[in-house]
C-alpha cells in the first residue's frame, strides 16, 4: 500500500470532521472512540464500544509509562518485560518459551528475505524443554540472550529511508503539505482515537493489508510508536532534539514495539515477529496518510459554535528533514554496532545452545 485511494481519503476526512465536532461538543476520548467503533463495525453496541475504548486508552497509558521507564532504564524495562512474559509459567515453560523465541529471531536474522522454511518453523515449534532438563541457570541464559536480541533490534531506525520515501509520496510533492501531530485537548488523546479509527477499518476490511486477527493492543502499540516517531523527527527538524538523542529514542521505541507486540500476540513467535516486520511498512503509510487526510479539511483552528478545537500540525517537509538527519547519524553509528552485536548473539545461540537445541528438536 503506497498511498490511500481517493475513496479512503474522503472517508477519513469525513470521519475527521465528526471527530472534531465531537471534540467541540466536549466529548471525551471514550465517547468519541465508542461512536467510531459502533459506526464503523456492524452489529456493535455502545457498551462494547466503551469497553474497546477503555482497552485502547489503557494501552496508550501503558505505552507512555513504558516509554518513560525504558528511557530511564532500558535494561530494567526489558527485564520487566521478561518478568511479565514469565508470569504464570512453570520453569520448563519459561525455558521452552525463550528457547523458541531466541531460535526464531536467530533463524529470521540469518535467513534470506526474513523467511524460514516450513521444516525449520516446525522444528522450532516442536522444541519443548522437559521438567528434567529445565533449570534456573538455563532459563537465565536464555532470557539474557533474549534481552540482547530485543535491545539491538533497531526496527524503528533501519526503515527510516522507506518511511521518508512514503511521506514524500503521500505529500505528492507539495512542499507545504501539512500533517496533524497532536490535539490541544486535555479530554481527547489523538493516538487513542487514531488507534480506534485504524482498528475498526482493519476489522471492516478497508485496510485489508493487515491481518484480521490483529489485537486492539497491537494496533495501539503501532500507532503510538509511529506518532511518537513523527513527533521526534519534527523536533529534530526544529532544533528541539539532537540527532543523538532522537536516535536513542527511536531505538527505545523499537524495543517497545517488539515487547508490546509479543505480549499481546495470539500467534506463534515466528508469525508474531514476521507479522511485525510486515506491518511496520504498512503502518508507516497508514498513519501519516491518515494524519494528512485529517488535517486536510482544517486550518490550524476549527471552530464550532463558541468552542475552539486546536490542532497541532507540522509540515511533511520538516518531518522528512528530521528523518534524514536521524538516519544519516544512525547508519554510521548505532545501526552497525547493533547489527554486529546481533550477529554475535546469533552465533552464541548456534554454539552455546546448539547441543541443547538439537536435543529438544524432533528427530528427522
Amino acid at each position: 500500500m503506497n498511498t490511500f485511494t481517493q475513496e479512503q481519503m474522503t472517508s477519513i476526512t469525513e470521519e475527521a470532521k465528526k471527530i472534531f465536532e465531537s471534540c467541540a461538543e466536549g466529548k471525551t476520548s471514550i465517547e468519541i472512540m465508542s461512536e467510531i467503533y459502533v459506526n464503523n463495525l456492524n452489529g456493535k453496541t455502545k457498551a462494547q464500544g466503551d469497553v474497546m475504548a477503555e482497552v485502547m486508552l489503557d494501552r496508550v497509558k501503558e505505552f507512555d509509562n513504558d516509554f518513560k521507564a525504558a528511557q530511564e532504564n532500558p535494561e530494567g524495562y526489558i527485564s520487566s518485560f521478561i518478568a511479565k512474559a514469565n508470569e504464570n509459567k512453570s520453569l520448563e515453560e519459561r525455558c521452552t518459551y525463550w528457547l523458541q523465541f531466541n531460535e526464531t529471531i536467530s533463524a529470521v536474522i540469518e535467513s534470506e528475505n526474513n523467511a524460514i522454511s516450513p521444516e525449520k518453523l516446525q522444528e522450532i515449534e516442536n522444541m519443548k524443554v522437559s521438567a528434567e532438563d529445565a533449570n534456573e541457570n538455563f532459563a537465565a541464559e536464555l532470557e539474557n540472550t533474549a534481552k540482547e536480541l530485543i535491545a539491538n533490534s533497531c526496527i524503528m531506525l533501519t526503515d527510516l529511508p522507506d518511511f521518508c520515501e512514503n511521506l514524500e509520496r503521500l505529500s505528492n510533492g507539495n512542499k507545504s503539505a501539512t500533517m496533524l501531530i497532536d490535539l490541544e485537548n486535555k479530554n481527547v488523546d489523538l493516538r487513542a482515537v487514531l488507534s480506534m479509527v485504524v482498528y475498526t477499518r482493519i476489522k471492516n476490511g478497508e485496510f485489508d493489508m493487515f491481518p484480521a486477527d490483529i489485537t486492539p493492543e497491537q494496533v495501539t502499540t503501532l500507532v503510538c510508536a509511529e506518532v511518537e516517531r513523527i513527533r521526534i523527527a519534527n523536533n529534530v527538524a526544529n532544533g528541539i532534539l539532537s540527532v543523538e538523542t532522537a536516535t536513542t529514542l527511536l531505538a527505545i521505541l523499537g524495543t517497545l514495539v517488539i515487547t508490546g507486540f509479543i505480549l499481546f500476540s495470539i500467534w506463534t513467535f515466528y508469525f508474531t515477529f514476521m507479522g511485525l516486520l510486515a506491518l511496520i511498512p504498512m503502518i508507516m503509510v497508514v498513519i501519516p496518510a491518515t494524519l494528512i487526510a485529517i488535517v486536510g479539511i482544517f486550518d490550524i483552528v476549527y471552530k464550532c459554535t463558541d468552542v475552539v478545537v486546536s490542532i497541532v500540525t507540522t509540515t511533511v517537509k520538516a518531518v522528512t528533514n528530521g528523518i534524514k538527519s536521524i538516519y544519516d547519524y544512525a547508519v554510521n553509528t548505532v545501526i552497525p554496532k547493533a547489527v554486529e552485536k546481533t550477529k554475535a548473539v546469533c552465533k552464541t545461540i548456534k554454539t552455546k545452545f546448539r547441543n541443547l537445541i538439537s536435543k529438544f528438536a524432533p528427530a528427522r
